[in-house]
């Protein structure tokens, strides 16, 4: 049941620059700086909601689709921030 809720509001939360997020005990997703850190897994299924924050740039240069919400409500700093990461992740790569 908790997964159709993710699913159904993780669009609505996005436009309204809110970050949904749904833990459990299997999840698989790992963390955007260690691959073996699983931060969505959880003794019990929850649904958190928090406010969209200038340090979230990597979340969205990861989801494209927060790329739009990000810049309208950071604007300049927010770009700033999404060109330094993504210097970083090619940086990486070389």
């Amino acid at each position: 049941m908790l997964e159709r809720v993710y699913a159904r509001h993780k669009h609505y939360t996005l436009v309204r620059s809110l970050m949904i997020a749904f833990f459990h005990g299997g999840s698989q997703t790992h963390g955007l700086w260690n691959a073996d850190f699983r931060p969505m897994q959880s003794p019990m299924p929850v649904i958190a909601l928090r406010y969209l924050i200038e340090q979230d740039a990597a979340f969205a240069f990861k989801h494209k689709l927060m790329t739009g919400p990000y810049l309208l409500r950071f604007g300049p700093a927010g770009a700033r921030r999404l060109a330094d990461h993504w210097r970083r992740r090619k940086l990486e790569a070389v």
